[in-house]
């Protein structure tokens, strides 16, 4: 997510390193698993408790930065008016009062587990700031990293965990987060459900005019908002070091492909 990512090998005139805006945003969401997230004053007052301000630090100047919407800004659908709720303490600790949640005498309201995955390893600073501003409220978060199958047996299989900060595609088709934010998408281990959010997906996808489907991912934008379904955190960059003598790279593709996909690398004549 900074510029230390940027790989340090020496560029000759067959490898090259480069940085582009990414495509899509790191995100914080829910484990549906467990009833206590079925109540939206908790889940508002975690959006509420986080500041981006405080994501400053990790920005790469033109390339990543604290991000409030639930789409990158260079997708077609993009909502630049539906964003998340601007961070609020005050307002944040109300709702976990009304919730219930009242400090103990050490002034913990709700201990908690994260988890992001390792080889993103700018994750690692975001879940340093998320864990600070929820502490900030009350709310003591242990995030800790775990590798690919450590994640698929703790997150995919057990559920056992409360928060997860991912990332992943979001271009160049706003369809492709439907497998995790769908109900019953295949990867959607949080188990989010919004039926708003599935009607959405579905009018978007038999919509056959460009228009209307951005309409109905306005629509879907405005669902995950309302519900608070999960919250978006950072717009991050896309950072490559490859050789020039193949095409068909994610990027080159528009990421029409994920970034770990070399599939359709082919020599350059």
């Amino acid at each position: 997510l900074t510029t230390k990512r940027l790989p340090q090998a020496a560029e000759t005139g067959t490898r090259t390193g480069s940085r582009k805006r990414g495509p899509g945003v790191a995100v914080l969401s829910f484990n549906y698993h467990r009833e206590q997230w079925n109540d939206r004053r908790l889940r508002e007052a975690i959006a509420l408790a986080i500041n981006r301000a405080d994501l400053e630090p990790l920005v790469d100047p033109g390339y990543s930065e604290p991000w409030p919407h639930y789409l990158p800004g260079t997708s077609y659908a993009f909502a630049a008016d539906v964003k998340a709720p601007d961070h609020d303490r005050d307002k944040a600790t109300t709702l976990l009062d009304e919730a219930g949640l009242t400090p103990d005498a050490n002034g913990v309201r709700l201990r908690l587990t994260g988890y992001y995955m390792e080889t993103f390893d700018g994750h690692k600073g975001i879940s340093a700031v998320i864990a600070k501003n929820l502490a900030d409220v009350g709310i003591e978060c242990d995030f800790q990293p775990l590798g690919s199958d450590e994640w698929l047996e703790k997150i995919g299989k057990e559920k056992a965990f409360d928060l997860t900060i991912t990332g992943g595609n979001m271009l160049p088709d706003p369809d492709i987060t439907s497998g995790r934010y769908q109900t019953g998408g295949p990867r959607n281990a949080n188990g989010l459900s919004n039926p708003a959010a599935d009607e959405a997906y579905r009018a978007a996808r038999a919509a056959e005019d460009r228009q209307e489907r951005i309409g109905h991912y306005r629509r879907l934008q405005e669902a995950f908002r309302d519900d608070v379904s999960w919250v978006p955190l950072f717009w991050y960059c896309n950072y490559a070091y490859r050789s020039t003598k193949f095409f068909g790279w994610s990027d080159q593709l528009d990421f029409r492909i994920p970034w770990w996909h070399w599939g359709r690398l082919r020599p350059v004549d």
